[in-house]
């Protein structure tokens, strides 16, 4: 069977529109391309598990366009009591380490990942550091409500730190100077 030239061109349009209009929306559709962030995260007891420590990457990064590859290896050991050492080594794309000294497993966490955002987009990671501020999170599962106080308890058992003395402003501090000053000349 032999289809003319005239019976084609309408049927090849139609079908070059309907393909065309799918396209947009399968790229609409399409997952975003995932960050490829390769992590090793060791730690101790008490501090946030590596799923934690990419989500707070993931956090501060948003919706950056910026996905290169990064290698990541992240960790924690205890140094007498309750001090920790956390050493961060970023092997690709450039490569830095960096040495984080403190108590707070959780907030150590969360400044390594703001470092290893920082090295991704540093754009990206410092808005969204200043616009969503990180939760505190509390190494035990009570979601940190041990570490709050009641209501009032400020106000009921402790005592307020003594108000410091204000300052006359200058204007008035010159005045009383001089006119102290004309009485004792006078």
């Amino acid at each position: 069977m032999h289809v003319s030239r005239a019976a084609w061109a309408p049927s090849a349009l139609q079908a070059l529109i309907v393909a065309a209009g799918l396209l947009p929306a399968r790229a609409r559709a399409a997952p975003a391309e995932p960050r490829t962030i390769d992590l090793r995260w060791e730690a101790p007891d008490g501090c946030p598990p590596a799923d934690e420590v990419r989500s707070e990457i993931d956090r501060l990064l948003g919706t950056s366009a910026q996905r290169q590859p990064i290698a990541v290896e992240i960790a924690v050991a205890r140094r007498g009591g309750a001090r920790l050492r956390l050493d961060l080594r970023i092997r690709a794309p450039v490569p830095g380490e960096r040495a984080i000294h403190g108590d707070d497993c959780p907030a150590m966490a969360r400044a390594a990942a703001l470092i290893v955002a920082m090295s991704i987009d540093p754009d990206a990671a410092a808005r969204n550091a200043a616009a969503q501020p990180a939760r505190p999170q509390a190494s035990g599962g009570d979601g940190g409500r041990a570490r709050r106080r009641p209501r009032g308890a400020a106000r009921r058992g402790a005592r307020r730190p003594p108000r410091a003395r204000r300052r006359p402003p200058r204007a008035r501090r010159l005045r009383r100077t001089s006119a102290a000053s004309r009485g004792r000349s006078g």
